[in-house]
């Protein structure tokens, strides 16, 4: 009988130190997470990131532009150069009248 109430203790204090290491833990990351610096650091990554993707997006708009006087004919060579340059690569197709039904 006396076995049985150890046991039934133990696993009873068992599950009451697996509850507060785990409120410890969620205090401690809450307490990192929380510090204004990092905050900072993380608007400062996110501008950061914003400002790229707005790159990007301005040498997408100049690509397109590109991609357009290459459909209208109108290119010049230094074009050509510099779609040589990119570290991608463009891909186009055309819809022969036999494809079309």
């Amino acid at each position: 009988m006396k076995w049985k109430v150890n046991k039934i203790y133990f696993w009873g204090f068992t599950i009451l130190l697996a509850g507060i290491i785990i409120f410890a833990f969620s205090l401690f990351l809450r307490s990192q997470n929380g510090n204004k610096t990092n905050i900072k650091k993380e608007a400062f990554f996110f501008e950061k990131q914003l400002q790229e993707s707005e790159k990007d997006f301005e040498n997408t708009l100049k690509d397109t532009a590109l991609l357009y006087r290459l459909i209208q004919g109108r290119e010049s060579f230094s074009d050509i150069q510099h779609l040589h340059q990119k570290p991608y690569f463009f891909t186009f197709t055309s819809r022969s009248p036999i494809m079309t039904s």
